[in-house]
């Protein structure tokens, strides 16, 4: 049975034949100067810091936007110094200045989110191919997988 992630199924979505050319024939399109990130490395970012956040069980049931914040700040920098850069750009130092407004502004809105009572439960979590959601296209069954991102209470 074929499976497709949730990401590949919007690229179909959008567009079959593009799809068809990066998923069956393995074909990209040529990057020769990255001199910002891209939009994959920008969100993967910013997964991997609320990632490490709902992990924190110090500070993810944080009702102070100033101390998720912080938490945010640290988080950032670290997930920064992994991209293994020796001399950052400037249009990525700009990203990463436009990561952490909206992390502020999102510690402001999870502060709120704790003070009514939610709480995380799993962050990041992966749907395999034997949990994922069957679809039939076509007449052909496609399993779609995929990771959801935060699950609250």
């Amino acid at each position: 049975m074929a499976t497709m992630g949730v990401t590949e199924y919007r690229n179909y979505l959008k567009c079959p034949y593009r799809s068809y050319l990066k998923r069956q024939l393995r074909l990209e399109a040529l990057e020769t100067s990255a001199e910002e990130l891209d939009g994959a490395a920008f969100g993967n970012l910013i997964h991997d810091v609320l990632q490490w956040f709902g992990e924190c069980d110090e500070v993810k049931s944080s009702t102070r936007p100033e101390e998720i914040s912080a938490f945010f700040d640290d988080a950032l920098d670290r997930a920064a110094r992994s991209l293994r850069r020796t001399a950052p750009l400037p249009a990525i130092g700009v990203q990463l200045e436009q990561v952490r407004l909206r992390l502020k502004a999102f510690a402001e809105w999870q502060a709120r989110r704790a003070a009514e009572g939610w709480r995380i439960v799993r962050t990041e979590l992966d749907v395999r191919e034997e949990d994922g959601v069957l679809l039939v296209v076509d007449g052909v069954p496609l399993t779609l997988r995929g990771r959801i991102d935060r699950i609250d209470v």
